[in-house]
């Protein structure tokens, strides 16, 4: 029962407001990466100083096991700081960081299921996960708009079905949960010892749970096609009135410009200049 009740101890609000945060991201995601990549900078590198620095760091200052718990804290906000200030004047290198996690986890997820038998030596794991690291994070620079169209939509209906699942539970949190504390485990495992990383879930699935990772899956789909087709398309700056109608013969195109851009003409301002002026010329003659 402890692992079903995981995750719903959280109060509501906040819950609420993840959920809220996630259904923005979910429809506007392509629209705010900037404040995405900015966000998850700040938090990826701070959690990743916390939880990597003591195997990494050894000083009598910060990070070892018998150090100060605060200034580690404060050391791995510093370090979220200056990430996320990294990511918002060079906005290509969070999107290359955020495709180099995903490779990263993926390749050790995919060396514990696939190649632990077959590979022996430390240097041929580092060298995959590596690989992998830099393969991904370079085609998350090449296919930008695919890549934060598809992360933000899945991440975005995950924290919506969160605040879901918070008031119908149907374990579908306890499973979440489950994974992403195996893979972090995982990520300890594949620094220290990469041949034993062993990622096992024991969060139990029921018809209700699998129902809601079925959601996810459908949502994140929806999410994409959403955003793709519209909140991601660029607005036309010279766009001013969209009409099917015109005399013309280049209207009927479905594809003419006129049919997209009708500029209308300017009004005549008769001013009193141009009358006096017209009075003069009838005058004259």
């Amino acid at each position: 029962m402890e692992a079903v009740h995981l995750g719903y101890s959280h109060h509501p609000f906040g819950v609420f407001v993840i959920s809220l945060i996630g259904l923005a991201v979910w429809i506007l995601g392509y629209r705010l990466i900037k404040a995405i990549v900015i966000a998850a900078a700040f938090i990826m590198s701070g959690w990743a100083f916390y939880t990597f620095s003591p195997h990494v760091i050894d000083t009598d200052v910060c990070c070892s096991p018998g150090t100060n718990q605060e200034v580690r804290i404060a050391a791995s906000i510093i370090v979220g700081l200056l990430a996320g200030a990294l990511a918002c004047y060079v906005y290509k290198v969070g999107v290359f960081c955020l495709g180099a996690l995903l490779g990263l986890v993926l390749s050790i997820a995919m060396t514990a299921f696939l190649l632990t038998k077959q590979l022996k030596s430390p240097l041929a794991y580092y060298g995959i996960y590596t690989g992998a690291a830099i393969v991904t994070g370079i085609l998350a620079i090449i296919l930008e708009k695919i890549f934060v169209i598809v992360a933000t939509s899945v991440i975005g209906s995950l924290a919506f079905l969160y605040g879901v699942d918070f008031l119908a539970k149907t374990t579908f949190t306890a499973v979440m949960t489950d994974v992403f504390s195996h893979l972090r485990d995982g990520l300890f495992e594949a620094i220290e010892i990469p041949s034993q990383v062993q990622l096992h879930f024991s969060a139990p699935l029921t018809s209700r749970s699998l129902a809601m990772l079925l959601g996810w899956l459908l949502m994140s789909i929806v999410g994409v096609i959403l955003q793709y087709m519209y909140t991601a398309q660029e607005i036309e700056k010279q766009l001013m009135i969209k009409s099917c109608t015109c005399d013309k013969p280049d209207c009927e195109l479905e594809d003419s410009i006129a049919v997209h851009r009708l500029l209308l003409k300017p009004a005549k301002i008769k001013t009193v200049a141009h009358e006096y002026g017209k009075a003069q010329r009838i005058s004259n003659r």
